[in-house]
């Protein structure tokens, strides 16, 4: 018995650990995934593949949160223009948004949950209420507070404050894949997300009152 205890002695003399190998490993695997993610980048692309038949589908004319390298739109609303002041309701057609991921407090985990992140939301969730038609490239995290709120249409604040009698998104499409956003200093498309990836379409409702469950439904499209 305590020869079988003592057996992985034998790699720690060899200076090998086949577990520390392992997730060594794993975490390089990893590294290329997360930074998607993370508070280094927040400014990947979505890849045309994903985007055009969105495109085709809602006939997109504003991109509400771009820069000059990653815009998808010709009219787009960049950092110093704060598209989260911006009023979106104006635009003839839809908005498109593929808001950053990144966490703006370090201590935030995971960074999809974090507080850059749902102010977005939320303003996606407001302007549609105004008006506006806004589709949005997001994280499929159901059991977060802003999908709960902003997307299932589940006790929404405007400022911390509880707002009743407004709609929920109109429509979630669950992607069958993770999807591969761009580098826009490279253009070459990255390692799949670190989350699974979903498609939250809001719509003004005129004349209803009350909230409604959106509808869920399978989309895929075409990657290769």
């Amino acid at each position: 018995m305590t020869g079988e205890l003592d057996a992985p002695q034998f790699f720690r003399s060899a200076g090998y650990s086949p577990l520390l190998h392992f997730l060594k490993d794993r975490e390089m695997k990893r590294h290329d995934i997360a930074i998607q993610h993370s508070s280094k980048r927040s400014d990947w692309r979505t890849p045309p593949e994903l985007y055009d038949p969105l495109h085709k589908d809602f006939g997109f004319q504003l991109d509400v949160a771009a820069d000059d390298d990653n815009a998808l739109c010709d009219e787009y609303l960049t950092e110093a223009e704060d598209g989260l002041t911006a009023d979106w309701s104006t635009v003839v057609g839809a908005c498109f948004m593929n808001p950053p991921y990144c966490r703006a407090d370090s201590t935030v985990d995971p960074p999809i949950d974090g507080i850059a992140l749902t102010p977005w939301i939320e303003k996606a969730w407001a302007e549609s209420i105004k008006g506006a038609t806004v589709v949005g490239v997001l994280p499929f995290s159901p059991q977060t507070m802003w999908f709960r709120a902003y997307v299932y249409g589940h006790e929404p604040r405007v400022g911390g404050v509880l707002v009743e009698g407004f709609h929920a998104a109109m429509e979630v499409r669950q992607l069958p894949y993770r999807v591969c956003f761009v580098d826009p200093d490279t253009g070459e498309a990255g390692n799949n997300a670190n989350s699974n990836t979903c498609i939250v379409i809001w719509k003004p409702n005129p004349g209803y009152v009350g909230t409604w469950q959106p509808v869920v439904r399978y989309w895929g499209y075409d990657r290769t």
